[in-house]
């Protein structure tokens, strides 16, 4: 097998990987499982005992028929959800919860396509299952919890650490850190070849912090700080703050806890374990203080600069993200690296080359806008951040500051007041245009989960900002994107990943900040057609083609359908065509972008035609094609990433449509390559 066919079945097992989140069954029989689960199967399922498991699943996604789904929902309106989203997985076997499925309306359901066998004691029957995962673990476990800040911090961690040790690092994927999602890591990955375990712990439900930390036992808690951030999912602040401080009483033996010190509810907590300090204003001695924090414009990039002060010396960082508010996450991972015993250079430098990408604290230029993209967790702090950020970029030319930007959520009954603080602080910043963006739902739940983004609203009006605008759908959102957005202006998107936001801004500006997000990849399915597998991305009601059949990839032309799977074509996903044969290409007339390495290494490509369609071609898109010569792009093209033609060498000339709208990062072409610009009235030929 040839390299480069090695590399393109690497790229597609990466790419079912990121829809089918399963865990291992590791040769375990029905019985054994039910046996680790300490539980008796029904004698009227002795027949089921000796099935080989493929999969262990904690809920539908990932499930087939050879899975043991494991669900202990204690809620029975998530219970029955599962139980009908799993009525078409037809599952091996499923255990789950006897107190609540007893419980439960069974008028509600009618469940006959997998045995049930009942847990009477699921989180204590769960911990015999993981116990010995634990014990049996010789690396160091490092556990992160907090309101805000533990997804950043756990970037900075894993950049430390892989540079370090780059194959011998586990860290959760995106915010898979409720205690089943932590509970389906420890049984699929806590393995001795992995020399770091790096886990987010979230507060999903009361005692959701505790039972998460009785599974890791870390050996290193990261407390970025307790808010009311989540209090709704826990009726008081009290019973939050004793879940999350559960991350350190759950140490192991000789463990620490790493603690923000400006927090004070943390400053004053009693610990009974080794504790480390970080924080910038606290007035007491500190393990780690950041002093001079600065932002600053550095080759283009909005940086963060600070000094850290240990040990009796100051310490230099820059670090490639925006924003005075990751001092914070920078010192925790800045204390935790010293406490491995990494050397400062080395800490030093991760630090430095750390990128935000996707939708999580991601300024960046696209055409001839500036964007901040950070649609993943709200809390009023954060917001606030996000706006000062925003409020220090100066637009060029006539461009304004526009915020798309939705309420805390998970408040409980501090949901009105502290909605009405977050309007009144919002409305003192200079922006010219405020967008409340949320769901049309008013029931209770909804608002809970989303955001108030009416009540937000209305305080933003009530003090003054009478240009604000409410949104309340996705596609509304999507046309005012389209048509409002101009030339130069620097947009916020600052919304709860459960909105969806990105997936209006995808589709307006050919971008794919969606890609990885939980919230989207749990509704794909991945389908076949003509030879094309890929989804269908039913909130834009486009398709993304994701791979093709080894037909395509040898045939001497290939042209991109306009539609597949019954919708407009979208875009290509990353290395989709990697290494193909094709001698002319036709990317159709829908698509909008092209992704990463999608027709890499193409060598006989000789001739592309692009269509007016396409806004964006992503790195190394078209990286390698040696055969190319020249190319002529679309009309409504309005980024090309670094490298997306790097490598091909015959390339010599680019025809460009309205140049000055489409932006070109350093590195697109080969350097020799001439891009000469025409006219909308010019024929290109």
């Amino acid at each position: 097998m040839s390299i480069l066919v090695r590399f393109r079945e690497k790229a597609r097992k990466i790419l079912v990987s990121k829809v089918k989140y399963a865990i291992s069954g590791n040769n375990f029989s029905v019985g054994r499982l039910a046996e680790r689960l300490d539980v008796a199967i029904p004698a009227e399922l002795d027949c089921i005992k000796r099935r080989k498991i493929g999969d262990i699943v904690f809920s539908h996604i990932g499930a087939d028929e050879r899975s043991a789904v494991v669900l202990l929902a204690e809620d029975e309106e998530k219970l029955i959800g599962s139980l009908n989203l799993l009525k078409k997985k037809s599952p091996l076997v499923i255990f789950l919860n006897k107190k609540t499925y007893e419980a439960m309306d069974k008028g509600l359901i009618d469940y006959e396509n997998a045995p049930l066998v009942l847990l009477d004691r699921p989180r204590e029957q769960l911990m015999n299952l993981l116990s010995p995962v634990r014990e049996a673990y010789r690396g160091k476990v490092i556990g992160i919890t907090g309101s805000f800040g533990k997804t950043t911090t756990k970037l900075f961690i894993e950049k430390i650490l892989k540079d370090k040790h780059r194959y011998r690092l586990f860290s959760n994927k995106a915010n898979n850190n409720s205690d089943f999602s932590v509970a389906a890591n420890v049984l699929s990955n806590m393995r001795n070849f992995y020399r770091y375990f790096l886990q987010e712990v979230g507060a999903a439900r009361v005692d959701s912090i505790k039972t998460s930390s009785s599974f890791l036992k870390p050996d290193y808690a990261i407390v970025t700080n307790v808010k009311e951030h989540h209090i709704g999912n826990y009726g008081s602040f009290d019973k939050l703050f004793f879940d999350k401080l559960q991350l350190v009483e759950n140490l192991a033996d000789g463990g620490t806890a790493i603690v923000n010190y400006d927090d004070e509810k943390l400053r004053s907590y009693e610990y009974r374990c080794n504790t480390v300090s970080f924080g910038i204003d606290a007035d007491c001695p500190l393990d780690y203080r950041a002093k001079n924090i600065e932002s600053v414009t550095l080759d283009g990039r909005e940086c963060v600069e600070l000094d850290i002060e240990h040990s009796g010396k100051l310490t230099h960082i820059t670090a490639n993200i925006s924003g005075k508010h990751n001092a914070y996450n920078i010192l925790a991972a800045f204390a935790l690296a010293d406490c491995l015993g990494f050397s400062e250079s080395h800490t030093v430098s991760s630090i430095s080359e750390i990128s935000m990408r996707g939708n999580r604290q991601n300024l960046t230029r696209y055409g001839k806008n500036t964007l901040l993209v950070d649609c993943y967790n709200v809390a009023n702090e954060t917001i606030i951040g996000s706006f000062n950020i925003l409020s220090s970029i100066t637009p060029e030319g006539a461009g304004r500051r526009i915020a798309i930007v939705g309420a805390e959520n998970s408040l409980g009954k501090n949901r009105i007041p502290k909605t009405v603080e977050l309007g009144r602080e919002l409305a003192k910043f200079d922006i010219d245009r405020i967008v409340c963006f949320g769901s049309a739902s008013k029931d209770e739940k909804a608002l809970q989960r989303y955001g108030d983004a009416r009540t937000l609203y209305r305080t933003l009006i009530d003090e003054g900002k009478k240009d604000s605008k409410l949104i309340l759908s996705k596609q509304r959102l999507y046309e005012f994107l389209r048509d409002e957005i101009k030339d130069d202006d620097v947009v916020l998107f600052k919304c709860i990943t459960h909105l969806g936001a990105t997936l209006p801004v995808d589709k307006a500006f050919g971008t794919w900040f969606s890609a990885n997000i939980n919230q989207v990849r749990k509704h794909i399915v991945l389908e076949t057609e003509d030879g094309l597998t890929g989804y269908k991305i039913n909130f834009m009601n486009e398709s993304l083609i994701t791979k093709c059949d080894i037909a395509h990839l040898r045939a001497d032309s290939l042209t991109v359908p306009d539609t597949f799977l019954g919708q407009p074509v979208f875009g290509i996903d990353d290395g989709a065509f990697l290494g193909g044969n094709m001698k002319t290409l036709d990317l159709g007339g829908s698509l909008k972008l092209i992704g990463s390495s999608a027709f890499r290494a193409c060598t006989r490509l000789g001739s592309v035609s692009f269509p007016d369609s396409l806004m964006h071609i992503m790195s190394e898109a078209f990286r390698d094609c040696s055969g190319l010569r020249e190319i002529t792009l679309g009309k409504g093209l309005r980024q090309i990433d670094s490298e997306a033609f790097a490598g091909c060498s015959s390339l010599e000339r680019c025809f460009v449509p309205e140049a000055s709208s489409v932006r070109i990062e350093k590195n697109a072409f080969p350097a020799n390559v001439e891009i000469i610009e025409t006219t909308n009235d010019e024929g290109l030929n």
